[in-house]
């Protein structure tokens, strides 16, 4: 007797959820994703640039004040500068990630895109348009 009375109850609540699970799919298919070439916008993006001669100039700077020692002060010194190196490479490239991911997050809001995926990086699910293109013609035009 007491199944009899669960059964209106469940009824109900696989109804509710059948329901909320269709409302989910089709507010899924408006989700726009879309993949991007990382290497070909990092490539033209001005920050990438920036970030690429700030760090000749302090490997410059670096290899001015090694010429300047003498062989035993270098050798010491070369060590410590090539872990300062290796540490500014990293934060010039950070920099320059977080510039693009701004202006890429931009672009994509003005475009209507909800995600951009990086190129390759998709594990599962249909491959997206590539709009690489589109989005390096706009950075162009911003910093040209």
């Amino acid at each position: 007797m007491r199944f009899n009375k669960l059964v209106p109850v469940l009824s109900v609540v696989f109804l509710l959820a059948g329901i909320l699970s269709f409302g989910a799919i089709s507010a899924a298919e408006d989700v726009v994703i879309v993949s991007v070439n990382l290497d070909e916008i990092a490539e033209v993006h001005p920050a990438f640039h920036k970030a690429q001669e700030q760090f000749m100039e302090e490997v410059q700077e670096m290899q001015e004040e090694l010429a300047e020692m003498d062989e035993d002060e270098a050798m010491v010194a070369r060590e410590q500068m090539d872990m300062e190196l290796e540490q500014k490479a990293m934060e010039y490239q950070q920099q320059a990630m977080q510039e693009i991911r701004d202006d890429v997050e931009e672009i994509a809001e003005e475009l209507g895109y909800d995600y951009i995926v990086v190129e390759g990086m998709l594990l599962a699910g249909e491959a997206q348009e590539d709009v690489t293109e589109e989005i390096l013609e706009i950075i162009e035009e911003d910093y040209s």
